[in-house]
């Protein structure tokens, strides 16, 4: 960016004194775009070091999101090889920002969807797993097992809001970026199977302790192998993502326990009240499967919009009137077309409407494959 034509956030130009939350202050060097700068320490106990520093303010500077950043900081971070904050400013001019350390190949990865989604509930949570790995795939090197288990660190934060480390047998939080491997290797995964003793403690690890079981057996088994297995063995970012994909596929809303569940084959109760799951509707996809709730979101990869990747382009929701009608809604750019068993009529829906969901009801999603546009079949089982 050339410094004429930067447009500064209130505050915050070159020269500015920012003072951080744990202590200490950076000075603002230059812009680098809207809302990302270039600063530098100004402790003097120890060597100036440059960072880069995200900034909020207007609106954008909510105070759940403060207070989350504030979270997130004490949970530890998962080090350098990934652009991840290591410190917070105080607020300044009612904005305030965090700092991260300066990516490779000036890219910048703007960790703010993981704050917004931080403690969410499990499908989003799957949906923002999914994006964010569709990001670091292209972006980052994950041949070196450190970066590797850099990114499984930053999942496991997002799923369980906890640190994968941190338990019963170590109180005490730590920046991972500042112990070496051979430490590293002797830590305790709160969730392991072959040693219980650093378990996560209720009303301190609280999220952690409520989402122990919630995830599937194949995320747990990644989870593993990321934390207990050798460097060898752990995944690769293209492994997380096709795992946050199925995941986002099993997501379904009890309206006996009012909870997000993942459901797993066959699909006969609820994981979480055990009630009967009667006269569930299916969304068919060729082989695929996809439970229709009131949180389901369909991507663009699912559908047959390639080119859109995980956009979310389409969604069910609730009737206005009545809730337990469920509806389809269109957020794509293109027109879709369906039809009722009943009758051979076919209907359009173009972008932002809702068509009601009947079994038998069949779609066409058009637009990436225009030519040969992937079919769904509404099911019942």
């Amino acid at each position: 960016m050339n410094p004429s034509d930067a447009v500064y956030s209130a505050g915050v130009v070159p020269g500015t004194v920012i003072r951080l939350y744990s202590g200490g202050s950076v000075k603002v060097i230059r812009q680098v775009d809207a809302d990302n700068f270039l600063v530098l320490s100004c402790d003097e106990a120890s060597a100036q070091q440059y960072f880069c520093m995200r900034w909020f303010s207007g609106n954008k500077a909510a105070d759940s999101l403060y207070a989350m950043l504030i979270a997130l900081l004490g949970s530890g971070s998962p080090g350098g090889m990934f652009a991840w904050l290591i410190a917070v400013t105080k607020r300044h001019d009612g904005g305030f920002g965090y700092l991260y350390t300066m990516p490779r190949a000036g890219v910048h990865l703007d960790i703010s969807p993981l704050l917004t989604g931080f403690l969410r509930p499990i499908s989003q949570t799957a949906q923002l797993g999914y994006q964010v790995l569709s990001e670091y795939i292209d972006l980052f090197d994950d041949t070196l097992p450190l970066a590797r288990l850099s990114l499984a660190m930053m999942l496991f934060i997002l799923c369980h809001g906890a640190n994968p480390f941190e338990g019963r047998g170590c109180i005490a939080r730590f920046d991972v970026s500042k112990i070496d491997l051979k430490r590293r290797r002797a830590r305790v995964y709160i969730y392991s199977r072959r040693n219980v003793k650093n378990r996560p403690l209720p009303g301190l690890h609280t999220n952690a302790v409520f989402s122990m079981h919630s995830y599937s057996s194949e995320l747990r088994r990644l989870f593993s192998h990321a934390f207990e297995g050798s460097a060898a063995q752990r995944p690769y970012a293209v492994v997380w993502r096709e795992a946050f994909l199925r995941l986002l596929k099993q997501v379904y809303f009890c309206s006996h326990c009012n909870r997000e569940v993942l459901l797993i084959p066959p699909y006969e109760s609820c994981s979480s009240c055990h009630t009967a799951i009667e006269n569930m509707l299916m969304l068919s996809l060729g082989e695929e499967l996809i439970p229709l709730s009131k949180v389901t979101l369909l991507l663009g990869v699912q559908i047959g919009y390639n080119e859109e990747g995980d956009a979310v382009l389409g969604r069910v929701v609730s009737g206005s009137r009545d809730k337990e009608r469920l509806g389809l809604m269109n957020q794509s750019q293109s027109i879709w077309y369906y039809r009722y068993a009943e009758d051979n009529e076919i209907f359009s829906l173009a972008p932002n409407k809702v068509a009601e969901i009947r079994p038998g009801m069949q779609i066409a999603f058009s637009g990436g494959m225009k030519e040969t546009p992937k079919y769904g079949e509404v099911i019942t089982l």
